[in-house]
């Protein structure tokens, strides 16, 4: 599945030749999950991570999850977590959070802030 506000006709009919369901309806990340799901998410804002963690924030599917997007560690010190983020701030003791490199050759910084998130069984503690 796929799904982008900003998405064209071409890249939906893109997405569809390649084999992926777009998505019609803007669900603002309230999409529950049945098997392994990794959302790709760089750059988006604190309450959308909350809510894909509150859609599946269950012994059963918390493991199935993966987020590629901002880091969690650094949303730690943010002085809305738990207003706008209550579930990131209740993730923040069981994520495993593998950070993507800063700078890529040729001084390219497109990753900044941004790693994989991986939540295991619900329990799993801290990568550092």
């Amino acid at each position: 599945h796929i799904f982008d506000p900003v998405l064209t006709d071409l890249d939906k009919r893109l997405a569809t030749h390649y084999g992926f369901t777009v998505i019609v309806e803007n669900e603002r990340g309230s999409r529950p999950i049945t098997r392994p799901t990794l959302f790709y998410m760089p750059h988006c804002g604190l309450p959308l991570y909350s809510s894909v963690l509150r859609s599946n924030w269950s012994p059963k599917t918390l493991p199935l999850l993966a987020i590629i997007g901002n880091s969690f560690d650094a949303y730690a010190m943010h002085p809305q977590l738990h207003r706008q983020g209550p579930f990131v701030q209740r993730a923040l003791k069981r994520v495993v959070e593998c950070p993507f490199p800063d700078e890529f050759p040729g001084g390219i910084s497109v990753f900044n802030n941004t790693g994989l998130h991986l939540f295991g069984d619900g329990g799993g503690g801290r990568k550092d």
